[in-house]
């Protein structure tokens, strides 16, 4: 071996030390921040968010910010592609020479949503994010998801994205509103708020005397229900109150602190008092709870009044039968019912 290969070697073996006292970091600076490190397993999320379809991309540059996950070397290298282990230094040295003196041969990926996991070339993007780059160029392998997977995303999370996966295919409100995204912390809640959505078109139906489709019941709801709840929740800043709760988490708590409160007092509330009783009633930690009940004694009174129907209630009390989305696997499994006569997923498209 010359002296440049010598000094080449050198050099690679001095990157690696680096790159694992790099990653070593990394990894406590992110579990302080409460976010992963590790990197997301591949094979597990393509079978837990059911997707079989794939569709060939090409070669493309990709950033490397956005590889975030391996088929089949997770426990090699942190969420950044720093090494995780000593063991990997000869390996990881060849390809750090040869990616020096040749330039990066093109990695196979996969892409799920804006995220994507190495198939072949684990360590070259381990070299290139020891070497700083942004980019590297690769074969991508795409397989189409219908919502947005961020860099961030835990592996406990992928059952909550597979949920709303199937909220989004019952309802197509991605496609009537672009750019919605209702992020839940419990996967059974997007069932709670297609419920909320058949209630909207029970509703709707009742008003209009005329048949609603699920779509148009989405979008109904979306922008007259759940929209303007959000917008409270953000301006009486809620979330400060409930850490580690979501909007939609909040939308669900406050719908159902309102009709609580609505049976209570047999008549109308506002939201904006609604929100006021859950924080006092359910705000995080105990202190905020104690704070509120003793601050805002002349909010928290709501005088009663004598019960009114609802449109719900008339309707059912006419003999009107509700309206269901299809019941799913789940469902059925644990003995729910789901509507006899489902109703077409399609009208008028």
């Amino acid at each position: 071996m010359d002296e440049a290969g010598f000094s080449l070697q050198s050099q690679a073996q001095t990157a690696f030390m680096k790159a694992l006292r790099r990653g070593e970091r990394y990894a406590v600076r992110r579990e302080w921040r409460g976010l992963p490190a590790e990197l997301l397993p591949f094979n597990v999320v393509v079978r837990t968010l059911g997707l079989f379809r794939r569709e060939e991309r090409g070669l493309q540059e990709v950033p490397l910010d956005a590889i975030v996950g391996s088929v089949d070397r997770v426990g090699d290298f942190w969420r950044n592609f720093l090494p995780r282990h000593a063991y990997l230094r000869e390996r990881w040295c060849r390809v750090y020479v040869y990616v020096v003196e040749h330039g990066p041969d093109p990695v196979s990926l996969f892409k799920i949503g804006d995220i994507y996991f190495v198939n072949d070339g684990n360590h070259r993007v381990s070299v290139l994010r020891a070497l700083e780059s942004r980019t590297v160029e690769a074969q991508v392998v795409e397989y189409p998801c219908r919502i947005t997977l961020g860099p961030d995303l835990p592996l406990a999370r992928v059952t909550c994205k597979a949920a709303y996966a199937e909220f989004l295919e019952q309802t197509d409100l991605d496609l009537s509103r672009p750019g919605v995204n209702i992020e839940l912390s419990d996967a059974t809640g997007y069932r709670v708020l297609e419920e909320h959505i058949a209630s909207h078109a029970y509703w709707l139906e009742y008003t209009s005397g005329r048949p609603v489709s699920v779509f148009r019941a989405a979008a109904s709801w979306y922008d007259l229900v759940y929209l303007p709840t959000v917008q409270l929740i953000r301006e009486k800043k809620l979330l400060r109150d409930f850490p580690g709760m979501f909007e939609g988490d909040l939308y669900i708590s406050v719908t159902r602190h309102h009709r609580e409160l609505v049976r209570a007092l047999g008549r109308p509330v506002p939201l904006e008092q609604v929100i006021e009783h859950l924080r006092a009633a359910e705000a995080r930690p105990l202190w905020r709870r104690l704070w509120y009940r003793l601050t805002r004694r002349g909010a928290l009174r709501l005088p009663s009044a004598p019960p009114e129907m609802t449109p719900a209630e008339a309707a059912a009390r006419a003999g009107r039968r509700l309206w269901h989305f299809p019941a799913r696997v789940s469902d059925a499994e644990g003995g729910a019912s789901a509507s006899d006569e489902p109703r077409e997923k399609m009208e008028g498209r």
